[in-house]
């Protein structure tokens, strides 16, 4: 069947080229769906290829949606696998060494249910990344752009997760626009002086996803608590104008 057929080619593979991080995540997932039975494997194996489609041929830009989908969602993703006081008993943060053994958990804990959730959320992705952004207003296309001209690659996760639960937030285009101009300026001043230092650029906003999460902040408060995360983290004027001249 096909799960033994994607056993016998990961163990032949062992021998040959390493697959990716991304390559086994799809051979598990398919495999444990053809394993349940949850229906036609063809199905399943087209549906993944949307995915990849949304995110492009670029290696990557897929690994970093992965990182970054769980980076994003981590608290509602390690809900079923809390057994004590860990709150993430998967991981506190998803890295290129770590990605494999994250997902191989989630993937065995509810195979459809992740695809169904990956489909959703690399859609969105492929919007803030413009590879499919027919449903962007102008407006918010342009702060997307601007945000890929200042390499503001880390903010993406961020913003994920504001446009995946944009109606319980209570924002719309208008404010992610707002919210996309604020994060144009800060990783201008960021890439001039260096400040943060890039490793912890993901922590930043992981950590403001998790203020939002345990303060219940929506609409104008979040852009308004953004911006003092940000400011508070970022170098002095004094010190940008010296980089500047």
């Amino acid at each position: 069947n096909h799960a033994d057929a994607y056993t016998l080619f990961e163990s032949l593979n062992n021998r040959g080229t390493p697959l990716t991080a991304v390559d086994l995540i799809k051979n598990l997932l398919l495999a444990r769906l053809d394993l349940r039975g949850d229906g036609d494997i063809n199905y399943y194996f087209s549906r993944w290829k949307e995915v990849l489609d949304n995110l492009g041929d670029d290696y990557a830009t897929q690994e970093r949606f992965f990182r970054q989908n769980y980076n994003a969602f981590r608290r509602s993703v390690n809900e079923p696998f809390v057994k004590d006081d860990r709150r993430y008993p998967l991981g506190i943060v998803a890295t290129r060494s770590t990605l494999l053994d994250i997902y191989e958990k989630i993937v065995d804990n509810e195979p459809k249910a992740f695809l169904d959730e990956i489909s959703e959320n690399s859609e969105i992705y492929s919007a803030i990344i413009l590879r499919k952004g027919d449903a962007l207003s102008p407006e918010l296309k342009d702060r997307y752009l601007d945000l890929q001209r200042v390499q503001g690659v880390p903010a993406y996760l961020l913003l994920l997760y504001l446009h995946k639960n944009h109606d319980a937030l209570n924002i719309g285009e208008t404010e992610i626009a707002s919210i996309n101009r604020l994060l144009v300026s800060f990783f201008v001043r960021r890439n001039l002086t260096d400040v943060p230092p890039t490793r912890d650029l993901t922590r930043l906003f992981m950590s403001f996803i998790e203020e939002i999460e345990q303060n219940d902040y929506t609409g104008a408060a979040i852009l308004e608590k953004l911006r003092d995360k940000i400011v508070s983290q970022s170098a002095s004027d004094t010190v940008f104008e010296e980089k500047l001249r």
